[in-house]
């Protein structure tokens, strides 16, 4: 897991050639798409903006089995189907809900009765309500119980990484990959997160 604790430096890798691309330790690879499960809590904004200043976006979900393989992917970072961000917003758009990361929004798994606006302010999207296998609408700025027994209020982050991919290095600057151009960031960039 990404710590912004550690010293060291970040960088962002952009694939050149369009070739299939290699994930980094840590990051798991699903349909040439690199994802990492943060168990972090953070509202819904923060949560995208940690993603994008790693080179990516809260997860899309374009079609049923990235949907289980993210359900996976929280499960085994977390221990159970635990209640996650994920990429999908209405906030600005009347009834039209769309995913940060630009894709089309085609993928429709709604709870029963969701989404409905409840209170007139859900306007972002999570998964795993009460461990339950659908997405909901949710407050964005819903923040998590400190209290460590109230675990249907715990927000992770799947985090999904469309073109980039993120590194963390220690002490010493990334090596060149070849066919990446390479963005260096001192890990002071980040402190304001931790």
């Amino acid at each position: 897991m990404l710590s912004l604790t550690e010293t060291g430096v970040f960088g962002s890798f952009i694939r050149e050639d369009g070739t299939d691309r290699r994930c980094p330790p840590g990051w798991t690879k699903y349909d040439n798409n690199c994802y990492q499960f943060q168990n972090q809590q953070l509202e819904w904004a923060k949560a995208e903006t940690f993603c994008k200043r790693h080179g990516g976006h809260l997860t899309s979900i374009q079609d049923t089995d990235q949907y289980n393989f993210i359900r996976e992917l929280i499960f085994k970072g977390a221990g159970t189907n635990q209640k996650s961000w994920v990429g999908g917003t209405n906030a600005g758009w009347v009834h039209m809900w769309r995913w940060t990361d630009g894709t089309p929004f085609t993928f429709d798994s709604w709870g029963p009765g969701e989404p409905n606006n409840q209170g007139g302010n859900e306007h972002c999207m999570d998964m795993n309500l009460f461990g339950q296998d659908y997405v909901n609408d949710e407050d964005c700025s819903q923040q998590n119980s400190f209290e460590p027994t109230d675990l249907d209020l715990l927000i992770a982050l799947a985090i999904h990484i469309d073109k980039r991919l993120c590194d963390r290095s220690r002490g010493s600057p990334l090596a060149p990959t070849p066919g990446y151009q390479t963005t260096l960031v001192p890990p002071q960039a980040f402190e304001h997160l931790s």
